[in-house]
């Protein structure tokens, strides 16, 4: 029996086609999924391709893996492996690069195991995450993950039902619902985001309902009234703004305004005034003047964010962004990042100290820090708590009672 590992970098998309990976080769009696740090035959490194520090850290990973003695045999899947596979296979002790539009076939092929529609279970993770769709039509000017994923394909919904159902059915009380573009969900049924939304809230078992990230565009009445009357959906959602300039939107062919992100947020907050909005952000896009950089720092003071996500512009080969002839200097994108982080900071400060003394119902996980277990409100607050284990995987009440710039603190409410 061979011994497999797998590694995954990247976002919750990815992380999901690696556990189709790990089930597949868990059926085979040919195959044993061991943990990374283990001995194992074959490593598996599903790589990310986002920014150019995910390629290095995607090349680091596998420098690693090829280095370890016994030398294991080295497979390299993933959008860094879909985008440049050049790049990959001249990785010394790479043995075999599988792209993600050929991944089933390929595993197939090369090891015999058969992938199924369906997961099962999440390793290492206290919540699901399911993938609705992959791939995204909007080739955005900065955006390499058109290329690596392909076109948009939505899964039909009855087949994210069943996995949900078997998920929930297994112990997993809260699902992310994941995607490239999870807004512009409609399978060949007709069913849109929010009439899969409404089928996933009728499984019983089933306690609470994530989104990953939506554009500011999709943020209908519609969806914000199913929120609002909704007892399962997290009041939680975090918008793909990128920037709050006009003019920047337009450059990197954002199909929404400044005014389209205040009204989603606008919409957001009047439906569920607890409900926590964080927001991507990029720093030092091509042609952003100090002006435009200023319109997106005032935008974000004005509104109730409650975090933000604040990446440095970072060209990618093939992108249009990466041979507009207006680039901002390396220095001034790190010094616009380092801002809007540290007003991401600040807001994620203010936003929790709203519900100090207030009593949230968390998602214990099963991991520990520092002896103290942790608690995923609805709102996405991890509160920090003393607890037994037999809280893990379970909702329990916590008090919020203290809060810092990095770390919420709080105690399980009795009676």
């Amino acid at each position: 029996m061979k011994r497999v590992s797998f590694q995954t970098l990247g976002c919750k998309l990815n992380q999901y086609d690696t556990q189709v990976l790990i089930e597949a080769f868990s059926r085979s009696p040919l195959y044993e999924v061991v943990e990374p740090g283990a001995d194992a035959d074959i490593r598996v490194i599903n790589t990310c391709t986002v920014t150019s520090k995910t390629d290095r850290q995607s090349r680091n990973l596998i420098r690693r893996a090829a280095k370890m003695s016994p030398k294991p045999m080295v497979v390299v899947t993933g959008c860094f492996a879909q985008v440049n596979p050049d790049a990959i296979m001249a990785i010394p002790g790479v043995d075999r690069l599988v792209p993600n539009s050929d991944r089933s076939v390929e595993f197939k092929r090369l090891f015999g195991v058969e992938t199924s529609e369906c997961i099962h279970s999440f390793c290492n993770h206290t919540r699901a995450f399911v993938k609705i769709q992959e791939g995204c039509d909007n080739y955005c000017s900065y955006c390499i993950v058109s290329f690596a994923r392909g076109k948009s394909r939505a899964r039909p919904a009855q087949s994210v039902v069943r996995e949900v159902r078997v998920l929930a059915d297994g112990g997993y009380k809260e699902v992310v619902v994941t995607g490239t573009d999870v807004g512009r969900y409609q399978d060949d049924s007709g069913n849109d985001l929010l009439a899969l939304l409404k089928q996933l809230q009728k499984i019983e078992s089933l306690k609470r309902i994530r989104l990953s990230s939506i554009h500011p565009d999709e943020v209908s009445e519609r969806l914000v009234e199913f929120y609002a009357g909704s007892s399962k959906m997290c009041p939680h959602v975090h918008l793909s703004i990128q920037s709050a300039d006009d003019g920047i939107l337009r450059t990197m062919n954002r199909n929404y305004t400044r005014r389209d992100c205040e009204i989603a947020v606008e919409r957001l907050v009047r439906s569920c005034p607890v409900v926590a909005i964080g927001a991507d952000l990029i720093a030092g896009f091509p042609g952003e003047s100090s002006q435009a950089f200023s319109n997106t720092l005032g935008f974000v003071r004005d509104l109730p964010l409650a975090y933000l996500h604040v990446f440095p512009f970072s060209a990618r080969s093939g992108t249009e962004a990466a041979s507009m002839s207006d680039q901002v200097r390396p220095e001034v994108r790190k010094e616009r990042a380092a801002t809007l982080r540290q007003l991401g900071r600040e807001k994620w400060v203010e936003y929790r100290r709203g519900f100090l003394g207030k009593e949230l119902d968390c998602l214990v996980e099963s991991r520990r820090k520092e002896g103290k277990l942790i608690g995923l409100s609805g709102n996405y607050i991890h509160i920090q708590f003393y607890g037994d284990d037999e809280l893990k995987n379970a909702f329990v009440p916590v008090e919020l009672t203290e809060v810092d710039e990095s770390c919420s603190y709080g105690e399980v409410c009795q009676g």
